[in-house]
């Protein structure tokens, strides 16, 4: 069948009504000439009128799909162009064939096309070699989780900035319950005189209070030996760096009383 006719199918019954009519008006001619020429007339009439009307339709709907095409066309140059979304294209060598403009804001100052991709940042190296579909690293002081298609070699960057702040403070603002006791008290405490023993209690309890005050934990002593500590996952960071300075000053402060004592944090 005629490619014509397979693109535009309504044109098939037409085409059987026009040689129906014209196979009835010769019919009806041979029966009564003026009758037959009437109908021939008035046929061919309402047949051009709907094969006006099916090309008009044909016309119309190809001028609304060609615009249609052109818009979506538009769009997709305007998505891959403004959004903000970073598009690095790779050659074979992990070269940068191209990118879009939104990763020539992150590095207004660089020209990356021809360049190595690890030259933008040395975590791209793990992120290729493991094929990983995604990953985070930071560029320019910024988060991107990076889309890797290895098939295309294209490489896709979203900014989360701000949703990993906002689940750095999520963690960090996570309760956490410890307990300072300090070892042997109760036992050092017995060979004390009463003055001794009143003495290292207020030092014991003053060095808790100040170190909680710098740090805003929640401290309350529940025995002799014992300190519950309130605070939060941040907080328990930072005093993992200073490798729990409030140890090292209950020992230093006792034993200048000639008790040394030690803390424990739990």
């Amino acid at each position: 069948m005629n490619l014509f006719y397979k693109k535009r199918g309504i044109r098939i019954p037409l085409a059987f009504l026009s040689l129906l009519g014209a196979v009835g008006s010769v019919l009806l001619m041979l029966l009564n000439f003026w009758i037959g020429l009437f109908f021939s007339i008035a046929y061919a009439l309402a047949l051009g009128i709907a094969w006006k009307v099916e090309n008009d339709n044909y016309l119309e709907t190809e001028k609304y799909i060609e615009t249609l095409s052109y818009r979506m066309k538009r769009v997709g140059e305007e998505a891959l162009l403004e959004l903000p979304i970073g598009i690095i294209l790779l050659n074979d060598k992990q070269l940068i064939e191209w990118v879009n403009p939104f990763i020539t804001s992150i590095y207004p100052d660089k020209t990356w096309i021809g360049s190595q991709l690890y030259e933008m940042n040395e975590a791209f190296r793990q992120v290729i070699r493991e094929d990983s579909e995604q990953d985070v690293i930071v560029l320019n002081d910024r988060s991107y989780r990076v889309y890797y298609k290895p098939e295309e070699k294209l490489i896709y960057l979203f900014d989360v900035t701000e949703r990993m702040k906002m689940q750095s403070l999520y963690y960090a603002d996570r309760t956490t319950i410890g307990i300072l006791l300090v070892d042997n008290y109760d036992e050092l405490s017995q060979t004390m005189d009463d003055q001794t023993r009143s003495q290292m209690n207020s030092l014991v309890t003053s060095l808790v209070n100040q170190w909680a005050d710098e740090y805003g934990i929640f401290v309350k002593r529940i025995s002799s030996e014992r300190f519950l500590a309130v605070f939060n996952e941040g907080t328990l960071e930072l005093l993992e760096k200073t490798k729990f300075s409030l140890l090292d000053t209950i020992r230093e402060n006792t034993s200048k009383h000639s008790v040394s004592l030690t803390l424990s944090l739990g």
